[in-house]
């Protein structure tokens, strides 16, 4: 067994991941903020101002170039790409209204600016981020509801009902706001969830993607991939030589290490995989709907992200490989089973000399 190893301090990891993580939220976000949109357009045609319905949808081109701005965002301000396209959208749209329909019409949509920004403080805590968005849409129905609504003439000139006109900003409001809270709390949701524990340690029996947990998931019976004649795949990750690391770095190079492969992995799957830390060095990864040889695939992308990676460990830079094991079952099947089949097929690789993916239909 020989290891390479550097003298070097560790360097910061850079997470590509973080840009597939925003743009999943940032589109979640714009299901529900689109939608809106175009309800506004409809409402002002239907109104007689179809020359501002035609501002609605420049602002929904705005959307868009927003979007793509924040795809090809810096991955080190994650949080900070969120908060520019939805205060530029936000600004915008409060603009398209206030030129419309005067600065009172605005003014209550412009407190959705806010709203991100104030997500953005940590030091709120969950509770103040959530209490502040109820703030937020009270003062909304209150404008709205109150006597500013008196902005609402054009309205009832052009025969439309105030009422109705009403009635729908305030719901296309409270549509946006759930928008940019999904935006930033799916966000932050997902990167969590990408990203191993800060202190993973080889005696507790967690990390890696603790709130993914692989038996959880698989006994959830709205999943659609549990449904009758479909298949799945299990593939356990095992850090080659993980107890003698333990043994000559000590116990801490062996947790750096675990938690770095752990971060490799999280960046190889799929969104629709789902990991578990197993043991101490091992991992499982469950692909939904995914038969052996795809199954391969991801694990042969995973174990040569392994070995081809540098990992910092307690002050030394160690490369380290790993084994994978592939089992596969109809998804009716015994999930345990599955599970064991694919943890032999990783011992029967370790047999044959580590560093290589083994499939269990092949034994």
């Amino acid at each position: 067994m020989t290891f390479r190893h550097i003298y070097s301090p560790g360097a910061a990891s850079h997470r590509p991941e973080a840009r597939l993580a925003f743009r999943n939220a940032f589109v979640r976000g714009l299901i529900v903020s689109v939608p809106v949109l175009v309800l506004h357009a409809l409402l002002l045609a239907l109104a007689g101002e179809p020359g501002w319905a035609l501002l609605s949808v420049a602002v929904i081109l705005v959307i868009a170039i927003a979007c793509m701005v924040a795809i090809h965002a810096p991955d080190h301000h994650p949080l900070a790409a969120t908060a520019v396209p939805a205060v530029v959208f936000a600004s915008a749209y409060c603009l398209v209204l206030a030129i419309g329909f005067g600065p009172a019409f605005g003014f209550h949509n412009l407190l959705i600016v806010f709203l991100p920004l104030m997500l953005l403080w940590e030091k709120v805590g969950e509770a103040g981020k959530w209490g502040g968005a109820t703030a937020l849409a009270l003062v909304v129905l209150w404008v709205e509801l109150g006597g500013a609504g008196t902005f609402l003439a054009k309205g009832d000139a052009a025969g439309l009902p105030a009422n109705l006109f009403r009635f729908v900003n305030v719901a296309a409001s409270l549509l946006l706001l759930v928008a940019f809270v999904r935006i930033l709390f799916d966000f932050k949701d997902d990167q969590r969830r990408r990203e191993p524990s800060p202190a993973v340690s080889s005696r507790s029996g967690t990390g890696g993607s603790e709130r993914r947990r692989l038996t959880d998931a698989v006994n959830r019976p709205h999943l659609h991939f549990l449904d009758p004649d479909r298949v799945f795949s299990v593939i356990f990750v095992g850090i080659d030589h993980h107890v003698a690391i333990a043994e000559i770095f000590g116990p801490r190079a062996a947790d750096d290490v675990t938690r770095h492969v752990s971060a490799l992995i999280m960046g190889k799957v799929r969104e629709t995989d789902m990991i578990s830390r197993r043991c101490r060095g091992g991992f499982l990864i469950f692909l939904p709907e995914t038969v052996e040889e795809e199954a391969h695939t991801v694990g042969e992308r995973i174990r040569m992200a392994i070995a081809a990676t540098l990992l910092p460990a307690a002050g030394l830079t160690i490369r380290v490989s790993a084994t994978l094991g592939i089992a596969q079952s109809a998804s009716n099947a015994d999930v345990a089973a599955v599970i064991e089949e694919a943890q032999n097929a990783a011992a029967a690789g370790r047999a044959a000399g580590h560093n290589r993916t083994m499939l269990a239909g092949l034994l």
